[in-house]
């Protein structure tokens, strides 16, 4: 019995006697003013940014430079991964201290088991480009979950968009490069096909290959993106409102709870964000292989 009471001391009764102590410190004075819920209320507004620096060519509105939160964002990942990989490869050694170790573990990661298991001969000339993609997509998904930052670049949908837009332009210059132009007419006429079946499948496969690959390319790393960032906001300020609401005690200790669980969600979204990056340089890898490939 000692046993259990020092538990419940230890797990339930501190840890409840600590959260009292900051209710109390964070609720405010009776009679004070709290903010109303609809001025922090988490919604889409939450992804829209002002203006860090704007420029024009002219009066033209089409040649409109705006520069905000998200695209500083990708310009500082894109910058931090060309200079990491330069000083690295610098400082290489034949025996690796561990950020070597890690490294080449990372890198070795994409080459071998994403490169070259989908590619097969020739995969080397596409690793430099598919492990740059990999690690823009990874370091811009956790700005998510950088306290400083807390917004991942590709819940915008624009910018996720330009992403998939040089993706598409990647594998269809390399099947150029592999076909020449008869690279079109490798990917819309399927070899083997009767005659016949011309008009029905060659629509379906322009479809496919020109339309479906980079439209589900960009739903999926946006919707996850956006979806994981909402629910973020859902909590942690959900959960930050209702700890300094001075209406209920009640609302104080949901509001804890509610941040807690704001906290879970940034460690699923840590690991969510790894997986979208792999998943997304995977199925780039497979257009590659697609575009390059001389069956179809």
């Amino acid at each position: 019995m000692k046993g259990l009471f020092a538990g419940l001391a230890k797990f339930v009764v501190a840890p409840a006697a600590v959260i009292t102590l900051l209710i109390v410190w964070l609720r405010p004075a009776p009679g004070q003013e709290t903010v109303p819920f609809e001025e922090v209320e988490p919604g889409v507004h939450d992804f829209d940014f002002p203006a860090i620096w704007e420029f024009s060519f002219g009066d033209s509105e089409f040649f409109h430079l705006t520069i905000n939160k998200p695209m500083v964002q990708l310009i500082v990942a894109a910058v931090a991964i060309l200079v990491f990989f330069i000083i690295a490869s610098k400082k290489l050694r034949v025996v690796p201290k561990k950020w070597q170790f890690g490294l080449e573990y990372a890198y070795d990661f994409i080459r071998s088991g994403v490169a070259r298991d989908i590619l097969g001969h020739g995969y080397e000339k596409h690793v430099p480009f598919l492990v740059g993609i990999f690690f823009l997509v990874l370091v811009n998904n956790w700005f998510g979950e950088f306290f400083l930052l807390m917004f991942p670049t590709w819940s915008t949908i624009g910018f996720t968009m330009g992403l998939v837009a040089v993706v598409f332009f990647y594998y269809v210059a390399a099947g150029v490069s592999e076909h020449g132009l008869k690279y079109f007419a490798v990917q819309v006429v399927p070899s083997g096909v009767p005659l016949w079946l011309y008009p029905l499948i060659i629509p379906l496969e322009i479809l496919s290959s020109f339309v479906t690959r980079p439209l589900t390319l960009t739903i999926r790393l946006f919707g996850n993106m956006f979806a994981g960032h909402l629910a973020v906001l859902v909590f942690v300020v959900g959960g930050g409102w209702l700890i300094t609401e001075s209406s209920s005690w009640l609302y104080n200790y949901a509001g804890f709870g509610a941040f807690a669980l704001g906290l879970l969600v940034i460690a699923i979204e840590l690991f969510l964000g790894f997986m979208q990056a792999y998943l997304f340089t995977m199925l780039t890898t497979t257009y590659i292989a697609g575009a390059v490939s001389h069956g179809h």
